[in-house]
């Protein structure tokens, strides 16, 4: 079995020293770099919130006259009208799809809140 001499365990010993400084280096740099991904993810998160905004924009719903938009809601609506009750059974829970429509957009809202019909 090998035993260095006193020479080269100090010249070890100055090896792990010079390891543990790259290595405390390389951690920092480490740390740096997920900061800077991190804030790349945030920004294509922005990004990529504010392109979908723009498409929806452009949805071929929106061209739909307001008209045939309320026959649709009326359609879907029919025979779901806004059941609320205390009754703490499951069978009297709230059944609103008239609700949730309310809840797409503001005109889809306004809309809705404007035709009684729908309730």
């Amino acid at each position: 079995m090998w035993i260095p001499s006193e020479s080269e365990a100090s010249q070890i010993e100055q090896e792990i020293v010079d390891c543990s400084s790259d290595i405390a280096k390389y951690d920092t740099e480490i740390e740096t770099l997920e900061g800077v991904l991190e804030e790349l993810r945030r920004k294509r998160c922005e990004i990529q919130r504010y392109s979908d905004e723009r498409r929806s924009l452009l949805s071929p719903i929106r061209k739909l006259p307001i008209e045939i938009l309320g026959e649709i809601f009326a359609a879907s609506c029919s025979g779901y009208g806004l059941l609320i009750t205390t009754n703490p059974e499951p069978e009297g829970k709230i059944s609103a799809h008239t609700l949730t429509l309310s809840h797409v957009c503001s005109q889809w809202r306004n809309f809705v809140i404007s035709t009684p019909s729908l309730w």
